[in-house]
């Protein structure tokens, strides 16, 4: 064998070598179970369509579609989704200058106490929104934790468009 020889690497078989591909039979569409699985999921997904779908359609139906814009153009319409747009954006924002950094931390690197950081950041998503609202209330409200420091410093957040944002 010559040191040539012993330099080449073979990048394909030779097709008496290769191994040979499974092939898995495909269900057919007959077969009582595939049949009553296909039903299972089709029933599972028009339910959540339908419980999603429901409260809109239950708000159309309040209003008719003829006096939409009438509606929408009262003040009070009109300040509510003005607040509600705003405090979106603000909060949007806040979520990219300080979520974006946390998340990317979180994802790219191993540190202590991670495991805990996780779990302090999922809470709010699984928590329901009254006890969020109570637990927010506790910490920054006028009698809460930070109240009397945030009231020191001319903050009052109780019920206010800061607190919609928080």
């Amino acid at each position: 064998m010559t040191i040539e020889q012993d330099n080449i690497t073979p990048t394909t078989l030779p097709r008496e070598h290769a191994p040979e591909q499974a092939t898995s039979p495909i269900p057919t569409p007959s077969s009582t179970g595939h049949i009553l699985g296909r039903a299972a999921l089709a029933t599972a997904a028009g339910l959540f369509v339908a419980f999603l779908t429901l409260p809109i359609v239950a708000l159309l139906l309040r209003v008719p579609v003829g006096e939409l814009a009438t509606y929408a153009a009262r003040p009070i319409v009109r300040d509510a989704l003005l607040l509600s747009l705003g405090t979106t954006l603000v909060s949007l924002g806040l979520m990219l200058v300080l979520g974006t950094p946390l998340a990317y931390l979180m994802a790219r690197y191993r540190f202590r106490g991670k495991r805990l950081l996780e779990t302090l950041v999922d809470i709010p998503l699984v928590m329901p929104p009254a006890v969020a609202g109570i637990a927010l209330l506790l910490a920054f409200g006028r009698r809460g934790l930070l109240g009397p420091a945030l009231e020191d410093a001319g903050l009052d957040l109780a019920f206010s468009t800061a607190a919609v944002v928080l």
